[in-house]
C-alpha cells in the first residue's frame, strides 16, 4: 500500500501541473523541456521494472542522478505567482520520482545480491 501511495504521488503532481498550466500563457523554457523528458523516461523505466519484476539497474541510476541535477531554477522574484508554484511541484515532482528510481533499484533483489558480493 505504502508503495502505490508513493508511486502516485509524482503522477497526481505532474496531473495537477498539467491542468493549471492550461489557461494561460505557457512556460516555454527550456528547463521544463528537459524535466518533462526525465519525468517521462523515468515514469517508463519504473513501469517497465514493475511489469518485469527486475529493474534495469543501469537505466534507473543514470536518470535518477540525471532528474538530481536537472536545473529547475527559482523563477525571478517579478514572476507570476503561478510560475513560483508550477517550479515548486516540478521540483516536488522530481524529487518524488528521484526517490522511486533509487528504491526501485536499493529493492531489487539481484542489485542486493550484488552489492553483498562486492562487500
Amino acid at each position: 500500500l505504502e508503495s502505490e501511495k508513493l508511486q502516485a504521488q509524482p503522477t497526481r503532481a505532474l496531473t495537477v501541473i498539467a491542468l493549471h498550466l492550461g489557461p494561460g500563457a505557457p512556460l516555454a523554457r527550456r528547463e521544463l523541456d528537459d524535466f518533462v523528458r526525465l519525468a517521462a523516461e523515468a515514469l517508463d523505466a519504473l513501469a517497465q521494472a514493475a511489469e518485469r519484476g527486475e529493474p534495469a539497474h543501469d537505466r534507473l541510476e543514470t536518470l535518477a542522478r540525471a532528474l538530481e541535477s536537472c536545473p529547475l531554477p527559482t523563477p525571478p522574484a517579478d514572476a507570476a505567482q503561478r510560475d513560483h508554484w508550477v517550479f515548486g511541484q516540478l521540483a516536488q515532482a522530481a524529487t518524488e520520482l528521484s526517490a522511486m528510481l533509487l528504491a526501485t533499484i536499493e529493492a531489487a533483489p539481484a542489485r542486493n545480491a550484488d552489492s553483498a558480493v562486492r562487500t
